[in-house]
Parts: C-alpha cells; structure tokens; sequence
C-alpha cells in the first residue's frame, strides 16, 4: 500500500478535535472524552535534532498527555478493509493538554502500530517507513514526531517541514494492567471503552527529507490504551476512521517494510 503517513500516524485518527457530526446530536470532544487533563499518563522521552535537545515529561501538572485508541480493521473505510480486516490498528498520540495550551501546536506526535491482536506481553515493533517494495513484516509501526513548542501559527507548509518521520528503530509495548471497563457520556446514553495501562517504549530514528540533520526520540511513557466496546464506541471509531481517511487514495496493497 502507498500508506499515507498523514492517514495513519500522527494528526490522523485521533487528531480530530471533535467526532464527525452525523455520529452524534451535539459535538463530543475526544480530548474530553477520552479526559486527558486526568489521565495525562507519564513518563518522559527525550526529542533531539541537530543542536537541538527537549525533554518532554508528560502528566496533568506537566500539561503533555499520552492516549492510544485501538482502531479494528474491520471499521476503516472499503479500501482499507480488505487488507486490513483481521489487523488491529493501535494508533498512539501527543499532545498537549487543553489547560496548558499557549499558542503551540495541540498535537506533536503519533505513532501507529499494526499488529494482528493487541499484546499480552512486551512486543518489539520495528519502526519503517511505508514501502511498496518488499516482503510485509509483522509487527512494524509507523511515527511522526515535531517539536512540542512548535508554534501553532505557523503556516502548514512550516510545520511539515519541522516534522520528523521514523526512518528505523523500534518501540516496544508492554500492557501494565489488566482491562477495565470505563463509561463515557455519549448524547443521552454512555458510551463503554475497555481500558489498559500500557508502556511504550522509544528508540527512534528520525530524519526528513527536509534537512540533512538527523533526530532521535528515546523514553517511555506510560498511558492509557482505550478500546471500543459495544454499538456507541465501534460506531465513533468508523466515523473517526472514515473521516480521517477521506481523501486518502485508495490503496495497492498491504504495508511493507523496507528490505534488510
């Protein structure tokens, strides 16, 4: 598949402030939802590029949030489904929380992890960029990383070329906790996710075709990975999906990874 990075990874399908309009009566604000001023998660990673170093400490006092969202292949638009039917897309996201924003960008990365069950036990993901010119792996995940305090009037243009995109490594997920299950409100009803405490772990390579320097990310972040769970849930992750993804071309074939 020509996976587009913008779909998958990072100001995708959790960038949307708020779920497409025909999925509820009144708009529903997934930094709300998912009540990240709360549950923030924590941990610290450590961003460099060139000269430039940032560590990056999430928790409610910190004002940087972690969340992760599991979106079944089954509820991605057509042209993804069949390659994707019988995957779980496991789509993690930055940011910054809503109390602590100061004109900087709301969302500064995002990896994206496809995998063929969620892990029960620590898993290595290899980190790739998206390729239609090799034998598929299993276990590979995607990323885009920018700076936290990049500047949220900068033009588009400005902010892709400050962005950075996984060209190796790897992370590594590690569920701490054991399911619960968590309600949300949802129009006039609740909306039911299952929830896991879970570990990631950082050792990136970053680099864009942008600038010669490279970029490192390296850390761990504790957060929290939400689950869909009954009609409400499954339905806001097909909005979700299908909204973030429009647009998008259709695709060729499943993700590759780069050859050895």
């Amino acid at each position: 598949m020509q996976l587009l990075l913008v779909a998958f990874t990072a100001f995708s399908l959790l960038a949307r402030a708020e779920a497409p309009p025909a999925a509820q009566t009144s708009p529903i604000q997934l930094m709300e939802l998912f009540d990240v001023e709360k549950q923030a998660g924590e941990g610290s990673i450590v961003f460099e590029f060139g000269a430039q170093k940032e560590t990056i400490t999430f928790g409610k006092e910190a004002g940087q949030y972690g969340l992760a969202m599991v979106f079944p292949g089954s509820s991605l638009p057509a042209q993804y489904r069949k390659d994707f039917k019988n995957e779980e897309i496991i789509q993690i996201a930055f940011g910054a929380t809503r109390s602590k924003l100061k004109g900087q960008v709301p969302q500064f990365g995002a990896a994206t992890l496809i995998a063929s069950q969620i892990p029960t036990k620590p898993t290595r993901y290899k980190l790739v960029m998206p390729s239609t010119k090799a034998n598929p792996e299993t276990n590979i995940a995607f990323m885009l990383f920018t700076s936290p305090s990049t500047s949220n009037d900068r033009s588009d243009e400005e902010k892709l070329k400050g962005t950075l995109f996984a060209q190796g490594g790897s992370l590594t997920f590690t569920p701490k906790s054991e399911f619960v299950m968590k309600e949300r409100p949802y129009q006039r009803g609740k909306m039911q996710f299952k929830v896991m405490l879970v570990e990631v772990k950082f050792d990136a390579e970053l680099a864009t075709p942008f600038n010669t320097q490279k970029g490192s990310l390296k850390g761990s972040v504790q957060l929290p990975l939400y689950v869909p769970y009954g009609k409400a849930a499954e339905e806001i992750a097909r909005q979700l999906a299908s909204s973030s993804l429009s647009g998008a071309p259709e695709p060729a074939s499943k993700p590759r990874a780069p050859k050895k």
